[in-house]
C-alpha cells in the first residue's frame, strides 16, 4: 500500500469513529434535553442538581459534551450472571484473550460458540442466554470455500440465523465494526486471528500490544458487545499461565479475561481451556474432546480419570523396579515403557515421584532408581551423608564420653 492510499484508509475510518462518536453523542443529547417533558431526564447521566458539584466556570458549556461523569451518578454493578454470554468464558462489555498452539481448534471453537449461541443450546456444559445470541465471526483464517462447509459441519444441518462473517476481502476498521454491532444489535465479535485483523510491526512491543488492545477495548466498552481475540501461543517460550499468549505481556495485561487452549496433559484426544485471568471469577478450568473434524464435547470427571491412571502406572512402575533388581532403571527407559503401555511421560514422571515420596523407590545415582528393597543404604553410597543408624550410633558415644570426662573432672 502506497502513503497516499494509507493516508484515504486512514482517513476513512477516522470519519468512520468519528460519526460514529456522534451519533452516540446525539443519543446522550437527546436523553439530556430538559424539553421533553419528561422527569427523569432531571436525573440523567451529566445532569446538574443543587445536590451536584457546581459547574464549571465556564456557564456557557455544554455538559453533554464533556466525557465526564459524577461519582454520585455511576450506575451499581450488574450481576456477574447476567453479563455472561457463556459462562465465566467470555463476559457482555468484556474482551477476552483467547491463546493456543496453531492447529488445536480455536477457530473451530469460535464457529461452535457462535452456531450453539443462535441455536440457543448449552456447549461444554454452559448455557447461553435464553434468547440467544448474535455473533459476528472476523475470520480471516479460514478460505470462503470453506466456511459453508464447516458450519453447517458444526451446526448438523442449515446454517442457524444470528451468525455473521465479515468480508475477509475488506480491512478491519474499528469505526465499520461499531457499526455493524449497532446496526445488527451483535453481542459477541470474534477476531480470528488478532495479529491479522490489527497487525503491528513487532508483537514484543508493549507499546504497540497496548494501543491494538485498546481497539478491542473501545469496541467492546462502546457497544456492550463482548469481544473475543484469537491469540497464538508460542511453541518454544518457557511462560506459563497468564502470560503463555505470544508476544508483548501488555495483551494478557489489558485484557479483561485471558483463556488459554492447550493439549491435555494425560489424554491427547482433550483440550482444556484454561480461565487463567479474569476481572470478574475466580479461575476455573473447562475440558473437552474433539470429536471428528468440527466438533467437541464435554469430558467430565477427568481429574478423578487421571488420578486412577497415575495409581496404575505407579503399581506397574513399582514391579519393573523391583524385576530390575540391583541393576535399577534409567529413567529415559522408564518413560519410554510407560509409553508403550499407554502412559504419558507427565504421568509416568508423577508415579515416579509418588513412589519416592512414600520410600518405595530411591535414586541411587542421576538418572537411576531402584527399587528400595535393593538399595537399602543407596542414599550414602558415596558418602554424600551419614547413614542415620551411625548417627544415632556417633552421638550416643558422645554423650558416653562427655559424661566419662565430666566425672573425672
Amino acid at each position: 500500500m502506497n502513503g497516499s492510499n494509507s493516508r484515504e484508509a486512514l482517513s476513512r475510518e477516522a470519519a468512520l469513529i468519528e460519526e460514529a462518536e456522534r451519533e452516540a453523542g446525539q443519543t446522550i443529547a437527546e436523553t439530556l434535553n430538559p424539553n421533553d417533558g419528561n422527569d427523569s431526564a432531571q436525573s440523567a447521566r451529566f445532569a446538574h442538581s443543587a445536590q451536584d458539584p457546581p459547574a464549571p466556570m465556564d456557564e456557557q458549556t455544554e455538559q453533554s459534551d464533556i466525557p465526564v461523569c459524577w461519582a454520585t451518578e455511576l450506575e451499581s454493578p450488574a450481576d456477574v450472571e447476567s453479563l455472561a454470554l457463556w459462562g465465566p468464558f467470555i463476559m457482555r462489555g468484556s474482551v477476552t484473550l483467547l491463546a493456543g498452539v496453531s492447529g488445536l481448534g480455536k477457530t473451530t471453537l469460535a464457529y461452535a460458540l457462535a452456531v450453539h449461541g443462535a441455536q440457543e443450546r448449552d456447549f461444554g456444559g454452559l448455557s447461553f442466554p435464553a434468547e440467544g445470541i448474535t455473533t459476528l465471526l472476523v475470520d480471516l483464517e479460514t478460505p470462503d470455500a470453506l466456511r459453508k462447509p464447516k458450519i453447517e459441519n458444526v451446526a448438523d444441518g442449515e446454517p442457524p440465523k444470528g451468525v455473521a462473517f465479515w468480508d475477509a476481502t475488506e480491512p478491519v476498521s474499528e469505526g465499520m465494526l461499531i457499526r455493524a454491532i449497532r446496526t445488527f444489535k451483535t453481542d459477541l465479535v470474534v477476531i480470528d486471528t488478532l495479529s491479522v485483523a490489527f497487525p503491528v510491526q513487532g508483537e514484543d512491543d508493549n507499546a504497540a500490544a497496548t494501543e491494538q488492545m485498546g481497539r478491542l477495548k473501545r469496541l467492546a466498552y462502546k457497544t456492550g458487545a463482548a469481544v473475543v481475540a484469537i491469540h497464538h501461543i508460542g511453541k518454544t517460550e518457557a511462560k506459563e499461565g497468564v502470560y503463555l499468549p505470544r508476544g508483548a505481556s501488555a495483551r494478557p495485561a489489558a485484557a479483561d479475561i485471558v483463556v488459554t487452549m492447550t493439549s491435555h496433559l494425560e489424554l491427547a484426544d482433550v483440550i482444556t481451556l484454561r480461565l487463567e485471568k479474569s476481572r470478574y471469577v475466580n479461575s476455573q478450568a473447562l475440558h473437552l474432546c474433539k470429536d471428528g473434524e468440527d466438533t467437541f464435547t464435554l469430558v467430565e470427571g477427568i481429574d478423578e480419570h487421571c488420578a486412577s491412571k497415575t495409581e496404575n502406572a505407579g503399581r506397574m512402575l513399582e514391579q519393573a523396579l523391583y524385576s530390575a533388581g540391583e541393576n535399577g532403571l534409567l529413567l529415559k527407559y522408564i518413560l519410554s515403557e510407560g509409553e508403550k503401555e499407554g502412559f504419558s511421560s507427565a504421568t509416568m514422571r508423577r508415579a515416579l515421584e509418588a513412589l519416592m515420596n512414600t520410600g518405595k523407590a530411591k535414586k541411587p545415582e542421576r538418572g537411576l532408581y531402584r527399587h528400595h528393597k535393593f538399595c537399602p543404604s543407596a542414599h550414602f553410597a558415596h558418602g554424600q551423608e551419614t547413614p542415620p543408624h551411625e548417627q544415632i550410633e556417633h552421638i550416643e558415644q558422645s554423650e558416653q564420653k562427655s559424661g566419662d570426662e565430666w566425672q573425672q573432672t
